[in-house]
């Protein structure tokens, strides 16, 4: 039944030693890599609501010196435009003309999911990053999203915040 739809699938997948993003059709055909970056590893893939841009987090470099960065691109691979460094834990803003994300606690790199302070919006036409009016009382956050209308982000919390463990909802303007 999938065979006929429009839809596709973004995924992650390590192949050749690598994390690459590749997109499929809804059925599972014709699996198509769009980043093809031997020397970086692009993960968490989050498609715009539209489902015409890809959000995606990119580890360059090794160990405690790599640096995560969030990029975006077209659906097809095209146009691939880096936004940040330092960033992870990318979501879209329903509207698709920004995004949220959560700068990492501090400058080195950890793969600790929980490993972020603040959060943070960028407007994709004009580049600029604004910080949440509660940003300084925002820490190890992980996995937010938008609720449809834009009013709310619900992350999960670990160890912050006065929390042990905790999904929490916030207001997305403060």
């Amino acid at each position: 039944r999938l065979r006929g739809t429009p839809f596709q699938i973004a995924y992650e997948t390590y192949v050749n030693r690598n994390w690459e993003i590749y997109v499929m059709n809804a059925d599972g055909s014709n699996p198509v890599n769009l980043t093809q970056t031997p020397e970086e590893h692009e993960h968490y893939p989050q498609v715009s609501a539209d489902g015409t841009r890809i959000l995606f987090s990119v580890d360059e470099g090794e160990g405690r010196e790599a640096v995560r960065s969030l990029c975006v691109m077209d659906i097809d691979g095209r146009n691939r435009r880096k936004l940040t460094d330092h960033a992870r834990e990318p979501f879209w803003a329903p509207e698709g003309r920004s995004i949220g994300f959560l700068p990492q606690e501090y400058s080195k790199f950890n793969v600790i999911d929980y490993y972020t302070k603040g959060m943070s919006f960028c407007d994709l036409a004009t580049g600029r990053i604004d910080p949440h009016p509660n940003t300084a009382h925002l820490h190890h956050l992980y996995n937010p999203g938008c609720s449809a209308n834009g009013t709310w982000i619900v992350s999960t919390v670990h160890a912050g915040m006065g929390v042990d463990h905790a999904i929490l909802l916030l207001a997305a303007h403060g």
